[in-house]
């Protein structure tokens, strides 16, 4: 019995040493058959308005309550965002700004904070040191 009987593909060759052996070993690779390639897809609408809103929102949260002056402070490190976990990921939320089941009230954890902002409390550590 010979490869030819089980309808199987030769392994690839070996890769060649020269630069034009190479670029021509790669083609010959992407023409093989049964090779499956992926392409990059491109951002989608839905990941550009989804942008924007974010952008929408925070600028609103921004003209309510504008943040103090020199401060640098992260929505992340506030006491009023909330991490909610489902659908195989994490949300973040404000509560001061609203919390529901949407997308439109999802908040970024590293945006800048407003001027509500107030430090979360520090919980002590779950694991006693030794």
């Amino acid at each position: 019995m010979t490869s030819d009987d089980f309808n199987l593909t030769p392994p690839p060759p070996k890769m060649p040493s020269t630069q034009e052996e190479k670029d021509a070993w790669i083609k010959a690779q992407a023409e093989r058959p049964g090779l499956i390639t992926y392409k990059t897809p491109p951002p989608s609408a839905r990941a550009a308005t989804q942008r924007i809103l974010a952008q929408r929102r925070l600028a609103n949260m921004h003209r309510q309550k504008p943040p103090k002056p020199g401060t640098f402070n992260k929505c992340g490190d506030c006491e009023f965002f909330r991490r909610y976990h489902g659908g195989g990921r994490a949300y973040g939320k404000c509560t001061k700004y609203g919390v529901s089941h949407s997308e439109s009230t999802d908040w970024g954890t590293t945006w800048p904070a407003c001027g509500m902002f107030a430090p979360a409390p520090k919980e002590p550590s779950k694991w006693p040191r030794r």
